[in-house]
């Protein structure tokens, strides 16, 4: 638990100083068009990886949802599989900011990224995209 805090805190860390800005779809409303996001994956151990989250909405949020899926390919290779690896989930109410540690179970004869997609819900309007961690 403690090692976990530790990676939130980093991520939010890194949220702060605005590192790695993905922009959503822009519309002709008056919404807010990007959000920031910063995803880190970490190997742990040969049989754990740990992935952190950080994800700010631009607006207050009924509802931000996160939906974690481990990726494998084989070395050297640029296939991607989802893993059989049960998907996690984060979600918050009420706010502008969702932050997430997951902890996988992965193994040394592959490589893993994980697959996020990311659920907004501002101002009535429901936005959905999809980020990747760096490939560990």
């Amino acid at each position: 638990m403690k090692k976990q805090i530790i990676y939130l805190v980093l991520a939010l860390l890194i949220a702060a100083s605005s590192f790695g800005v993905v922009f959503a779809a822009q519309d002709s409303t008056a919404e807010p068009k990007a959000s920031s996001d910063v995803i880190n994956f970490v190997r742990d151990s040969s049989t754990e990886g740990t992935v952190t989250l950080s994800h700010s909405a631009i607006g207050y949020a009924t509802s931000l949802k996160a939906t974690f899926v481990l990726q494998e390919a084989n070395f050297n290779s640029s296939t991607w599989t989802n893993s059989p690896v049960s998907p996690q989930y984060a979600s918050k109410q009420n706010s502008t900011f969702l932050g997430s540690v997951k902890v996988f179970q992965i193994t040394n004869q592959k490589q893993y990224r994980v697959k996020v997609t990311l659920t907004d819900v501002v101002n009535g309007v429901t936005k959905s995209y999809s980020i990747y961690s760096p490939t560990i």
